[in-house]
């Protein structure tokens, strides 16, 4: 299980943020963009994880070696 914040600075180092707005961030995803939207306090399980991962382009291994 993974906070919010440690995924958020794990998608940081792979993608471009473009801008926030409060816990909503958006980055650029190739050619387009994809928003985080979660809060960096809260636990996040595998299912939030790979749904994560579907809008950014990644595999859930692939997220996961990021973090």
């Amino acid at each position: 299980m993974a906070k919010g914040g440690q995924v958020r600075r794990a998608l940081e180092k792979r993608f471009t943020k473009v801008r926030q707005s409060g816990s909503h961030i958006t980055f650029r995803v190739d050619g387009g963009t994809a928003i985080y939207a979660f809060h960096d306090a809260r636990d996040l399980g595998e299912k939030h994880l790979r749904m994560i991962g579907k809008d950014f382009g990644l595999t859930l291994g692939q997220l996961k070696e990021l973090l």
